[in-house]
């Protein structure tokens, strides 16, 4: 989960840019207002407490859904290797999604429809000039009557789009929900990076907690690891007043091994070893 300073940080940003949006004119302004933050105060909570990328990838599918009041929102996020990572719908249909995921993860995102539209004009919508996802098989068992893409960008760096459909043919997106869409997505981005530099850090973490109890050659749990067991091991059967054993496993004449055929010979014998046991 977000650490509070995240949070913090979110929604500070949040605010701010809640602040600045370009309001609907007259008396639309106060009610746009109110429903922009309380939108973007569900997106924050959520996303925040998500505690993996895929969950903090269908709370923004989600808010973007309903903001727009459409049918179905789905995510697409890449990874460092500018390869499609996640796929991640709401009110998708079932087999949909999955061939979707099927199709969509591992795939270059230059190969991705409207992924470089979405970099260099940002958002797309339907019923104006830009990509069109009616007509590909890609999105065959989902009801594009219309739809929006648009851009999850940090920095300058586009990591993934927001795509929200309706079943209805020509719907207008009307300028309060293109504007809180936008919003969206860009909290949506910010929150997304967070998601991943916490997993990177976690996997980091644990990259490290598995390196200072295993040995680097064979993989095998090391002295470190085995005292740790053996006194946990001692101490539950004192409680219980049990007995524990411990096997030793020798290898007779490795020392000759490594005489004879050197220490490569050796390692690939002990990791070879590791193994079968």
């Amino acid at each position: 989960r977000f650490s509070a300073r995240d949070i913090r940080v979110v929604w500070a940003a949040a605010r701010l840019v809640a602040g600045g949006l370009e309001q609907p004119p007259a008396t639309d302004s106060d009610a746009f207002r109110s429903r922009a933050e309380s939108e973007i105060h569900r997106l924050v909570e959520y996303g925040t407490k998500a505690v993996s990328v895929e969950e903090t990838a269908e709370v923004i599918a989600r808010a973007a859904r309903d903001a727009a009041s459409c049918d179905a929102g789905m995510v697409l996020l890449s990874d460092s290797h500018k390869r499609i990572s996640h796929v991640v719908g709401v009110g998708i249909p079932p087999r949909a999604h999955q061939r979707l995921r099927n199709d969509l993860i591992g795939l270059p995102v230059a190969k991705v429809p409207g992924w470089n539209g979405a970099a260099h004009s940002g958002p797309s919508f339907s019923t104006e000039a830009g990509v069109d996802l009616a007509g590909l098989d890609l999105m065959r068992g989902i009801d594009l009557g219309s739809y929006a893409l648009l851009p999850l960008i940090t920095g300058e760096s586009l990591i993934g789009l927001v795509l929200v459909t309706s079943a209805l043919p020509g719907r207008k997106f009307l300028p309060e929900q293109r504007q809180l869409l936008t919003q969206i997505t860009r909290e949506g981005a910010m929150i997304v990076e967070i998601a991943f530099l916490r997993t990177a850090d976690q996997e980091r973490r644990h990259e490290l907690a598995y390196g200072a109890f295993h040995d680097p050659l064979t993989r095998l749990p090391n002295r470190t690891l085995f005292d740790d067991r053996v006194e946990h091991a001692l101490a539950r059967a004192d409680r219980r007043h049990e007995g524990i054993a411990v096997l030793f496993v020798d290898l007779d004449d490795f020392r000759v091994v490594n005489d004879r055929f050197g220490y490569e010979i050796g390692n690939q014998l002990l990791v070879a070893v590791s193994k079968r046991l």
